[in-house]
């Protein structure tokens, strides 16, 4: 996947992404707002609101078949994700270079960011996590740090940490500072 990257999106309106029924389970399953199947790009100030795409869309979608070349640097910086079905983050890359999420807003969703791969080392950076109906932020992977960053009244926990997370050298353990 060396194509597609480079880009920047910036300050965009994605409203109500519903998949179509005639593109089949695949379609449906990878449908989002924004769809990000490279790693070196930019998203900058952009909004993703009432995502209806199926149980694992998002308003950002980062595929689980993402690559990136480390030629220039994924920058997610201010983007906004509310009133979705299914989450405002979603992942399940493993092994991505390190990446910053900052000032990332999610609310009225159901859960704000849903990362399943085990190795993916992302830092959440002074972001707000308001009202969603599941977790703030639920992850399974190692290496995940989140700091100076707002939780209140998700409905299920602030943080969930699954079991994967478990891992045997301390410099790779998941990482919360300062966090209300």
């Amino acid at each position: 996947k060396i194509g597609n990257l480079g880009n920047v999106f910036s300050h965009n309106l994605g409203v109500r992404i519903i998949p179509p029924v005639s593109g089949g389970f695949d379609s449906f399953w990878k449908s989002s707002v924004f769809w990000m199947g490279h790693l070196d790009n930019a998203f900058l100030g952009n909004v993703a609101v009432g995502e209806d795409s199926g149980s694992t869309g998002a308003g950002y979608l980062i595929d689980e078949e993402t690559g990136s070349a480390n030629i220039y640097p994924f920058i997610f910086v201010a983007n906004e994700a509310h009133s979705g079905m299914h989450g405002g983050i979603r992942s399940w890359i493993n092994g991505p270079p390190p990446f910053d999420l900052v000032g990332f807003l999610s609310w009225r969703n159901t859960g704000g960011i849903n990362w399943g791969a085990y190795d993916a080392p992302f830092k959440v950076h002074q972001s707000k996590f308001i009202e969603n109906i599941g977790n703030g932020i639920s992850i399974t992977s190692v290496r995940t740090h989140v700091q100076d960053s707002l939780f209140q009244d998700n409905g299920d926990h602030g943080f969930f940490i699954g079991g994967y997370v478990k891992w045997t050298s301390p410099d790779r353990a998941v990482q919360l500072i300062r966090n209300t």
